[in-house]
């Protein structure tokens, strides 16, 4: 949604400008020419983002807590963990790579769950602050860096590898990281900032 002013809202499909006036309490206002939703009331998107954050959040406990794959070779097992790439390119020395592959696919995502669910949540309770502004510009700053999809991807195209060589089980972490993706992915459709901003400010 682009923002003309404090009072007129372009809507980000068709470009018509609106007068802002107050979202229904549970809804959200419309583009009169296309529908498109121009912004939607703080306790709409409010209830919603923080189901889907605290789900997420506890689909990325399981997919980094639980067995990732497993390889079984020439009588050989061996289980994996999602740190255990992590792990891996630290004893090889490339520090740096695992950190980044660590904030990525862990750090990032999980700081911008709880900054998303702790919004909310003071959104739902009326309440204003600083840090609650600060909070969700530091959410917005880590959205890119959350690349969660882009390791599943990585992880994808290393099975069909692996599968080549060695036979090769999906464990329960590798399923919760595909549902993980699925919430997160509605979780920031969801969550609108720029209602959160309004409330906020």
């Amino acid at each position: 949604m682009r923002r003309m002013s404090a009072s007129v809202v372009a809507c980000h499909d068709c470009d018509l400008l609106h007068r802002k006036e107050p979202a229904p309490a549970r809804g959200a206002a419309l583009c009169s020419r296309c529908g498109a939703v121009l912004y939607r009331s703080p306790r709409d998107f409010a209830e919603r983002s923080l189901a889907l954050s605290l789900a997420s959040l506890a689909l990325l406990v399981m997919a980094t807590t639980l067995p990732f794959l497993t390889f079984r070779m020439a009588g050989l097992v061996q289980e994996n963990h999602l740190a255990s790439g992590v792990n891996e390119l630290r004893r090889q020395g490339y520090w740096e790579l695992a950190g980044l592959v660590l904030f990525v696919t862990v750090l990032a995502p999980a700081v911008r769950l709880l900054l998303m669910a702790w919004v909310s949540a003071a959104l739902l309770r009326g309440r204003r602050s600083r840090s609650l502004r600060q909070a969700l510009r530091i959410a917005e700053r880590l959205k890119p860096w959350a690349m969660l999809e882009v390791f599943l991807l990585g992880a994808i195209v290393g099975i069909i590898k692996l599968g080549q060589i060695a036979e090769v089980s999906l464990d329960p972490a590798i399923w919760a990281f595909g549902a993980l993706i699925i919430v997160m992915s509605a979780a920031n459709a969801g969550f609108d900032a720029h209602a959160a901003w309004d409330a906020l400010e």
